[in-house]
């Protein structure tokens, strides 16, 4: 459907044909519905899943980011731990 502005607006129609006892048609119903507000909500939707994408996307790189800390920080303690019992020695 297009409005006064001669914008186009998304619509859905239900439509049915009413019929007399002898089978004339005799009259139709449409019922029109107007999609923008279920195409905005969807739109929103999408831009919010792509930021909880995003999101964890960020976390799992932040925890990949700490597990190599954990692990290099691990053998450097050690290396500290002997090194200044090595200068105690001497």
């Amino acid at each position: 459907m297009v409005n006064k502005a001669g914008e186009g607006i998304p619509v859905q129609l239900s439509a049915s044909l009413i019929y007399d006892t002898s089978g004339t048609q005799v009259a139709s119903v449409g019922i029109f519905t107007d999609l923008r507000p279920r195409f905005h909500m969807e739109r929103k939707l999408q831009e919010t899943h792509l930021q909880l994408v995003s999101s964890e996307k960020m976390a799992s790189l932040g925890k990949l980011a700490a597990g190599i800390a954990h692990e290099i920080n691990n053998p450097l303690g050690g290396i500290m731990i002997y090194s200044s019992l090595l200068m105690k020695a001497f």
